[in-house]
């Protein structure tokens, strides 16, 4: 069956899926081999979670069943109960492993002691049911309800710390903390609320709009970053909910933040666009051109995977500008997720399939017209220090011929990348593609320059230091430079 549950382990060596069926398994990911279930149930797996040392997996049922298993050093049931009386929305383990809770329909959190299984306490938080469960550093519980309440629990002797409405209780509502659990960010009737993830104090409102509308924290917890179709994207300091940056005419298909919220990345259907902080503004710093883009997710080491439909998960290197590799996939990623040490990249399918990639077999330094197709168009530079290479799958290479050769840049066009040229003073380069895209790049470091949109089926370009002309099938066409604008069309 496929899976509706599934949970990285803190070290990213295992990962544990749950399948409608009422299957449980569990990949050791260093040989990446499919264990045997560790359950056959009668009823679906709702919620599960790994501890931190990867010894025990926690799981909740469709019955209100709620089992724990010793996966290390053998796999085995330590203890299953049936306490709930409704179905299980959510487990979590604490931070020292020593605990782990599990909420319900009915609006009931019940707390575990992880070493036997035995109950520890009962938190009944209201007659509705709890969106979102989880445990702060400092073992406290939080919890949305959906009576847009947010509740917090010390989780040593279950006694109520705080609770505070505002919840947007809604099925697409956000309740997230920050990874330091010093932050906690949940939907609202304007936006997303802010306030201090340990005492529950108000922070700021963070005004987003209409849906869609997204919000995430980056890893280190300084930073938060909201996007949404009317209000754009903004980049928030945590501390005050202070703005950092704000852009107003953005793409809100897809979000995705840098673990130290330096870097964010948005996404329409055909597009990537990259922004750094710049003093008091958001400044855009790359346009990277793709197709059927669905989603998207930074490792720690400021790798970006970009999921595709049709042309697989593109790994973009942020630091050196430039594609590293396409990973294979053939149906619509709508979910990427790092594991927290980057040695593995986990995807789910429209169809609920898990897949898994190693990467560490990826070289973030090496070329990708290693593994790309046919080479369709090159030109080099009228000093011969640079080498244009356009490919059948829409790469576009930078090669330094001179004093030494190295890739200095790769991109990824959309489609055949059918003619390139150096403007004659070697600051520039273009490469058309069939669908008519014509991209300029500064010929330095590779990076975006520009982009024009002239007719499909081209066939050739040329550049003059103020002009460039395109060549089609059936006719041409004469751009400026300086004001990338259509000059004459010539039939």
């Amino acid at each position: 069956g496929s899976p509706v549950a599934l949970a990285f382990s803190p070290d990213g060596a295992h990962l544990a899926s749950g399948n409608f069926d009422g299957n449980m398994y569990l990949w050791d990911i260093q040989g990446i081999d499919t264990s045997s279930p560790l359950s056959q149930e009668a009823t679906e797996v709702t919620a599960m979670a790994l501890s931190r040392d990867c010894s025990q997996l926690a799981c909740g049922f469709w019955d209100g069943t709620v089992e724990l298993w010793e996966i290390s050093p053998t796999k085995r049931r330590h203890v299953s109960h049936q306490h709930h009386c409704q179905w299980v929305s959510t487990v979590e383990f604490g931070p020292d492993g020593r605990l782990f809770a599990s909420g319900t329909y009915d609006g009931t959190i019940k707390l575990w002691n992880a070493g036997d299984g035995s109950l520890h306490g009962t938190i009944i938080a209201a007659s509705d049911w709890i969106h979102k469960l989880t445990f702060l550093p400092d073992n406290r519980v939080a919890a949305a309800l959906s009576d847009g309440t947010v509740w917090l629990w010390d989780s040593r002797n279950a006694e109520l710390i705080c609770n505070f409405d505002g919840f947007e209780s809604e099925p697409w509502s956000h309740l997230q903390f920050s990874r330091t659990g010093t932050r906690l960010a949940y939907s609202s009737v304007i936006g997303f609320e802010l306030r201090d993830g340990i005492g529950g104090r108000f922070i700021a409102d963070l005004r987003c709009g209409s849906w869609p509308r997204f919000v995430l924290f980056s890893d280190d917890g300084s930073r938060i970053a909201s996007l949404s179709r009317d209000c754009g994207l903004a980049l928030c300091n945590t501390e005050s909910g202070g703005l950092v940056g704000a852009v107003r005419d953005v793409d809100y298909r897809v979000l995705a933040i840098s673990a130290n919220g330096s870097l964010l990345a948005t996404a329409g259907f055909d597009k990537v666009t990259l922004w750094s902080e710049n003093r008091d503004h958001l400044a855009k710093t790359e346009v990277l051109e793709l197709q059927r883009i669905w989603s998207m997710t930074f490792s720690v080491d400021n790798i970006l995977a970009i999921g595709t439909h049709h042309s697989g998960i593109k790994l973009y290197n942020t630091n050196t500008h430039s594609f590293i590799s396409t990973l294979s996939f053939s149906n619509v990623p709508v979910q990427l997720a790092f594991s927290p040490d980057c040695t593995h990249l986990a995807g789910t399918d429209t169809y609920g399939n898990l897949h898994l990639w190693d990467m560490r077999g990826i070289d973030a330094s090496s070329t990708p017209s290693q593994e790309a197709t046919g080479v369709t168009a090159m030109a080099l530079s009228r000093d011969c220090s640079r080498l244009a290479c356009g490919f059948w799958d829409g790469t576009v290479e930078l090669w330094e011929t001179s004093p030494t050769k190295r890739r200095i840049a790769s991109h990824w066009q959309g489609d055949r990348v059918s003619a390139v040229g150096f403007g004659p003073d070697g600051r520039l380069f273009a490469s058309g593609s069939d669908n008519g895209t014509i991209i300029m790049w500064n010929a330095g470091d590779g990076s975006l320059h520009g982009t024009l949109i002239s007719y499909g089926g081209l066939r050739a370009l040329a550049l003059s230091n103020s002009v460039l002309v395109a060549v089609g099938k059936n006719d041409g066409t004469l751009w400026s430079l300086d004001t990338r604008s259509l000059i004459h069309t010539l039939k």
